[in-house]
């Protein structure tokens, strides 16, 4: 985004944020949703604005920020789902199980 962001573009700017792949922008991308996010829902705040669904999504989209700040690096180095099957023989089990089971038939 080019521009200064408003506290209208909340929504965008948070999408972005939660969807954003490459490891290298995702900590700026998070720190600039959440003062975005942040500064709307201090808007309501002081405007004295009643619950409303948007205060409580401000509230889901802060917490989901806050999240991906703290995990968003460990969840770069776990494994992937689709990457599990694919082990090479020194990644597995140091007790020397194996996860598939072979068994010969007589």
């Amino acid at each position: 985004m080019s521009r200064t962001p408003t506290t209208d573009d909340w929504r965008t700017l948070y999408r972005e944020a939660i969807l954003e792949s490459d490891p290298a922008n995702l900590p700026g991308l998070i720190d600039l949703a959440y003062r975005v996010v942040q500064r709307r829902a201090f808007e309501l705040w002081y405007m004295g604005a009643p619950a409303t669904r948007e205060r409580h999504e401000l509230d889901n989209a802060l917490y989901f920020l806050d999240l991906l700040r703290k995990f968003g690096p460990q969840l770069e180095e776990s494994p992937r789902v689709g990457d599990v099957g694919q082990r090479s023989p020194d990644e597995c089990p140091a007790d020397g199980s194996n996860t598939t089971s072979s068994t010969t038939e007589p």
